[in-house]
């Protein structure tokens, strides 16, 4: 509809399939579901805007009311258009509530008419001079994507601020992108740890519930409004009343954040921005709107140049995002978190997390992580060079991030999408081995496939062994999670991200700064003063680091970096200044060290083109499934990266049983990996071996043996002392593999 060309289109002929010419009368209109509170106006979908407005013009002037929804229509699945009339509904906030589950919004449309009284028509027109105005509101179903619903508002245009013009008339329009066909069951709530459906409650049941807080109890609250919505006898959707008492605690809370804002005094505000000022300050930037909405940017220089250093070089560490529930009172926070590669953690002998740039903020949305990410890229321009960001399946944090860091991708942790899986398939009630084959088939095949090529012939040749289980559960892999494998899971991102093969991305940073951040910070403080304790773990954290360049505290430097320590009487010599620069320095020796690790790729490259023509096994690899590793003992082995002083290195078979004790060969010394069924080749190495007794670090007196992946050996383990190949292993190299080993050790 263009210019101002004029609409009009008899109401009549929208129905016309519901009307008979046969007595001059036209026949009751048809109902969905047998209730009478919700007439179809067609039960064909109207999607032309001209006939839309012509349907309101005939609302407006004639007054319909045998085909006027009293209510919104509850659980449609099937095509058809129908007439709500507002005034009837206690706010148009209910209108996107249809019992239906979670739509997701496509796109929103304005327009602006003018009402020519004379024509009872409406003429299209300028937003300026309009006197009405319509919302247009496109949807697809969340759980299949070929339901689409429209919700076209007749607005009065009486306020230059849209949400103050409250509309009038609305039509609702179902239809089916393709044939019709079942729609798939209604998914759980993310959250959930249940299969209960979630379909949402209505926003009017939820403002009663806020007007009732803080007068009744929860219960009452809850017995009062399933009474209002009906009662056991009268109750017509489960939309109309709380799911249970949990949801009206939820909305307390969620009052308590969208409004401790608005209550705090003037002078917490003026402490804020007077911080904001302040060059010691760890407040980047503070984001306020005019309905409350807040959000506050927190980072110390020397977090962003760890940042800089660590995620932005040739050998990234993922930069893991997590927002965290109930940490305070009235805000969400949601850190960022690392493992520093050039420290150990004394006591668990990994590399620590460290905590990042926060985000403090009372709204959960995109624009909210828009602002968190362009602060971080304002502070320092380097990071716009950040190339893996690890988070569960959050998307509103990647989306938000990308747009301010092009080169990032996205990691998902292993963990969240299994339990994600796990929950779909639970519900589909199948034996627990066949849920186990579908699992294997899903982390053991498709999420170790070399590219999104092989994921999706991998998955291709899946469906006819899953449409024999349940017909649903590949078309719901495919709508649901195959995106996110080819993008997120599968192996070509991880080795880019420095993940080996077999290694997953887990979430553990991050959990563990949540829990460091909810038992240091008070849940019932103000803002200013969650800042001073946010800064407080981040001295104290930047303290461990500093302690460790002088072997002291509860981090320690890894071998490779022990060159960068100092005497500790030297140090107490220095000014802050000198200090400080000590800390850079130590930091920025990750970048120098990243740039030298062609040696160890060469290694793993080497190691995988032995074992193409070296492996003897066919089937499954039972080690890659998460769920049947299980983690050394750390009195058992030691991990170390540094050289390994042998006296002497033979190339052994790892699947021969060693010698007295009759156990084959299961843990690398250097790395603390399993080996896999490829790795039939590992370095036998005499050294002076590290263990772990009563949480010291000790050293044997005498030479012991100790075996590691080919990949993890390098010429400073055994210098110029000579490197053996066993007879026996002569006859499973080939000669092109054998003249390589040979080459590459220089024998």
């Amino acid at each position: 509809m263009d210019g101002n060309h004029s609409v009009s289109v008899s109401l009549l002929s929208c129905s016309q399939s519901q009307s008979s010419d046969t007595d001059g009368e036209e026949r009751p209109p048809t109902l969905l579901n047998n209730d009478n509170d919700t007439p179809f106006l067609s039960q064909k979908a109207i999607t032309a805007l001209t006939e839309i407005m012509d349907i309101f013009s005939d609302a407006i002037t004639k007054g319909i009311t045998q085909r006027l929804c009293k209510r919104v229509p509850y659980n449609c699945t099937e095509t058809g258009t129908f007439l709500i009339d507002i005034g009837r509904l206690i706010t148009a906030a209910d209108l996107p509530k249809d019992g239906l589950g979670t739509f997701i919004n496509q796109s929103c449309d304005w327009h602006y008419f003018n009402y020519d009284q004379s024509t009872e028509e409406f003429v299209k027109c300028s937003q300026e001079t309009a006197t009405w105005e319509i919302k247009s509101t496109h949807y697809k179903l969340k759980r299949d994507h070929s339901f689409l619903r429209r919700i076209v508002e007749l607005r009065e245009n009486r306020s230059p601020i849209r949400k103050d013009n409250k509309p009038i008339y609305a039509v609702i329009v179902y239809r089916f992108n393709g044939n019709k066909h079942p729609l798939p069951p209604i998914q759980p709530h993310g959250n959930s740890k249940n299969s209960r459906p979630f379909t949402g409650t209505k926003r009017s049941v939820i403002e009663s519930v806020k007007r009732q807080i803080g007068k009744q109890s929860y219960n009452s609250i809850n017995e009062q409004l399933y009474e209002a919505a009906g009662g056991i006898y009268g109750v017509q959707t489960d939309i109309d009343y709380p799911r249970n008492i949990k949801q009206i605690y939820n909305v307390n809370a969620s009052m308590a954040s969208s409004t401790s804002l608005a209550n705090k005094e003037i002078d917490e505000m003026k402490s804020l921005l007077g911080m904001l000022g302040k060059s010691n300050s760890a407040i980047r930037n503070i984001h306020f709107s005019k309905d409350c909405r807040m959000s506050l940017t927190l980072a110390t220089d020397s977090q962003l140049g760890l940042l800089e250093t660590l995620c932005c070089n040739e050998a990234p560490i993922v930069l893991g995002v997590d927002m965290t529930y109930n940490c305070t009172e009235g805000f969400y926070v949601t850190p960022t978190a690392l493992q520093h590669p050039m420290l150990l953690h004394n006591d668990t002998l990994v590399s620590p997390s460290l905590l990042g740039p926060t985000l403090i903020h009372t709204e959960h949305n995109e624009p909210t992580y828009r602002n968190f990410a362009s602060d971080l890229v304002n502070s320092n321009a380097t990071l716009r060079g950040i190339k893996f960001l690890g988070s569960d399946r959050q998307k509103e944090i990647f989306n938000a991030f990308k747009i301010h860091m092009p080169q990032l991708r996205l990691l998902l942790c292993r963990k969240h999408v299994g339990e994600n899986i796990e929950r779909y398939l639970n519900r589909l009630n199948l034996s627990a081995a066949v849920k186990q084959n579908i699992l294997d088939d899903i982390f053991i095949d498709l999420i170790e496939s070399l590219d999104e090529e092989h994921l999706m012939e991998s998955f291709a040749n899946l469906k006819e062994k899953w449409d024999k289980i349940n017909p649903n559960i590949h078309k719901w892999f495919q709508t649901y999670q195959l995106k996110s494998f080819a993008t997120s899971l599968i192996q070509d991102i991880r080795i880019d991200a420095g993940l080996s093969k077999g290694k997953h991305f887990y979430n553990n940073a991050n959990e563990s700064m949540n829990n460091l951040l909810k038992t240091h910070i008070s849940r019932k403080t103000s803002i200013t003063k969650l800042v001073a304790e946010w800064e407080e773990l981040v001295a104290s954290q930047e303290t461990n680091v500093m302690r460790a360049l002088l072997d002291e505290g509860k981090y320690s430097l890894k071998a490779q970096y022990k060159y960068l320590g100092i005497n500790k009487h030297n140090f107490l010599k220095k000014n802050e200044e000198d200090r400080r620069k000590l800390l850079k320095t130590f930091n920025s020796a990750y970048r120098k060290k990243s740039a030298t690790g062609a040696a160890t790729e060469t290694a793993v490259s080497l190691t995988q083109t032995i074992m193409e023509g070296v492996s003897t096994k066919a089937g499954r690899k039972a080690h890659e499934n998460p769920r049947k590793r299980k983690a050394p003992s750390a009195t058992s082995c030691f991990c170390t990266d540094e050289a390994l002083h042998a006296t002497s290195v033979i190339l052994k078979d790892r699947l021969n049983p060693i010698p007295k004790t009759s156990r084959k060969i299961s843990i690398c010394y250097k790395c603390n990996r399993t080996y896999s069924d490829e790795d039939q080749i590992v370095g036998c190495v005499k050294t002076y071996r590290k263990y772990l007794q009563d949480g010291k670090i000790r050293v044997t007196t005498d030479l012991r043996n100790v075996y590691v992946h080919l990949s993890c050996l390098d010429h400073q383990d055994f210098k110029d002392k000579p490197i053996h190949i066993c007879n026996y292993m002569h006859k499973m190299l080939t000669p092109d593999q054998l003249a390589l080993i040979e080459r590459h050790f220089e024998l």
